[in-house]
């Protein structure tokens, strides 16, 4: 059972639901509706992803409305698909799926993504409320302004800290590093940080406590719970082992 992280009332609202398999009479009930977004999804899954594949079937079951705003990376890609009852909407991409992937296509990607951004979140604007961001990127804060200009409540989710901080790295981006960062960090309603860390990367970086949120991952834990010994000898690492901040594979097999 997905166990939800708590929160105030205000981020709470940050977080919704799909209308699939909703009963009609639950679906007049729903008030708030929110178009959460990422960078890539199902079928592409790493650690953010599947939060918010979890957190989005989670909120299913909590009679709230969700859809997913998303990058189509491959052709046979379905353009609208329904996972675990959510709607997926896979409505941007960036020039390397015309071209395959070259060099230099960063500021015209960039200014493409801004231009689809627009539009799908204009062209949908009537049926959400609150604009869910996971993982902070040039792209997600294009999002974010277009949102805000909207009048739609904006939440952001930060995927990590220290050194590799989403801020920080937006900041060393080649082309977003000349834009007013400001302008876009005020568009953020509420910042989601799932560490201790991370919130303090957020003060560092100018945002005010009163926009941060403290939320830690949820977890999904077994309708039984099994007894573990005390001199476990066998354990099972399920995960990629790549040499990055996350992940310290030279302890696990140490």
């Amino acid at each position: 059972m997905y166990q939800f992280p708590r929160a105030d009332k205000k981020t709470q609202a940050s977080f919704s639901e799909s209308h699939s398999g909703i009963s009609k009479k639950a679906e007049r009930s729903m008030s708030i509706r929110v178009l959460m977004f990422i960078m890539q999804y199902y079928p592409v899954i790493g650690g953010a992803e599947r939060q918010l594949q979890k957190l989005a079937r989670a909120l299913v079951r909590r009679q709230l409305k969700v859809e997913i705003l998303t990058q189509r990376l491959r052709k046979d890609w379905p353009r609208i698909e329904l996972v675990d009852g959510v709607r997926v909407h896979r409505s941007l991409y960036d020039l390397s799926y015309f071209v395959g992937y070259r060099k230099g296509l960063g500021p015209m990607n960039l200014i493409l993504r801004w231009i689809l951004v627009n539009r799908q979140i204009k062209e949908c604007s009537e049926s959400f409320d609150v604009f869910h961001i996971h993982v902070a990127s040039p792209s997600s804060l294009i999002a974010a302004k277009v949102a805000k200009t909207a009048r739609k409540g904006v939440v952001c989710k930060i995927a990590a800290g220290g050194e590799y901080f989403d801020l920080n790295c937006i900041r060393n981006h080649p082309v977003f590093r000349w834009f007013p960062e400001r302008r876009f960090l005020a568009s953020v309603d509420r910042w989601v940080a799932i560490s201790g860390e991370i919130r303090e990367d957020l003060r560092r970086s100018g945002i005010p406590d009163a926009k941060i949120v403290r939320i830690p991952n949820g977890v999904e834990l077994p309708l039984r719970r099994k007894l573990i010994r005390r001199h476990a000898r066998h354990f099972l690492y399920l995960g990629r082992l790549s040499r990055n901040p996350f992940r310290d594979f030279e302890t696990l097999l140490a």
